[in-house]
């Protein structure tokens, strides 16, 4: 297969699931985040995030009941609507680290902006590697036009995304790690529900 035929599989894998959930990190030279995400489709979705830092607003969540979309920081619960999934997406790349809101924009894959990794097609391969010996196929983003360059590790079984290197074109470089990534895993409605303030 070539990079874009690799990059399509994991992207349909992505767009067809039911659920979705996962847990990683993020980190760039200045810091390091961790995070969650849940999806249950059409649009229950919850994406939780702490900055390694103990300044207030360095953690939060961002989500949607289904019906709504929220924004709620430290833990306080004091949440702000969200007008639209773009507005979610854009939410999340500013409140917690701008690679955050690529795997959500797989999963929306119909809302997503004009930063999605889709648009940073076409894709190259790059040398077969693994995780944790996991055999994994890595892709590299070649559109110019795009501000960033995606290097992505996928797992050659399941094309689950495993880590994915985003160099922005501002000289910021993220590398994002993914756990415990998994597709149509049953997850409670009850992970949605945050009690509203």
């Amino acid at each position: 297969m070539n990079g874009d035929e690799i990059f399509e599989r994991m992207a349909q894998k992505y767009a067809d699931c039911g659920t979705y959930s996962d847990s990683g990190r993020i980190d760039t030279a200045a810091s390091t985040m961790t995070f969650r995400t849940f999806f249950v489709r059409p649009n229950l979705f919850r994406f939780e995030f702490a900055h390694q830092s103990d300044e207030p607003g360095h953690a939060g969540t961002i989500w949607s009941d289904g019906n709504q979309f929220f924004t709620s920081y430290v833990d306080d619960l004091n949440q702000t609507p969200c007008d639209s999934i773009a507005s979610l997406f854009k939410e999340i790349g500013t409140a917690a680290q701008p690679a955050s809101y690529l795997v959500p924009m797989l999963l929306l894959s119909d809302f997503a902006g004009p930063e999605a990794l889709s648009n940073a097609a076409p894709y190259t391969p790059a040398e077969h590697t693994s995780i944790a010996d996991r055999s994994c196929h890595r892709i590299r983003s070649t559109n110019e036009e795009m501000p960033y360059v995606a290097d992505l590790l996928i797992d050659s079984l399941g094309y689950k995304l495993r880590r994915m290197t985003i160099e922005c074109k501002s000289g910021i470089c993220a590398e994002v790690i993914f756990g415990d990534v998994s597709f149509d895993r049953p997850i409670s409605e009850d992970v949605f529900n945050i009690k509203h303030s």
